[in-house]
């Protein structure tokens, strides 16, 4: 019959239930040290070049906005309404293209 006390394996990995790292403190972090008797001044702020064509998440554009200037709403319209004329025409729908079939050397 074999015994395990549990109490001496607890008091051995209570350290590691109970550790935590020391805090330290962040050093801050200078290239150079300010001099002394003089104060930092703000930077001025620069105008930033804003592309039309470009739409970053920060700004808001409305949908309809964007459907209007693209056409987007006439361009699946015209979509829809070819494929009903090529139904009616009898045209066969196009499918995936066939595999690639070679032949292999001798």
């Amino acid at each position: 019959e074999i015994t395990v006390r549990t109490a001496d394996i607890q008091d051995r990995f209570k350290f590691f239930e109970t550790y935590k790292e020391p805090e330290q403190k962040r050093r801050e972090f200078r290239m150079t040290p300010p001099r002394e008797g003089q104060t930092k001044s703000k930077t001025p702020d620069r105008e930033v070049y804003v592309d039309p064509d470009i739409v970053r998440s920060d700004e808001l554009v409305e949908d309809s906005v964007i459907a209007k200037n693209t056409h987007t709403a006439t361009k699946m319209l015209n979509k829809f309404r070819q494929m009903e004329e090529n139904l009616l025409k009898g045209q066969e729908i196009q499918g995936p293209k066939p595999l690639k079939r070679f032949t292999p050397p001798r």
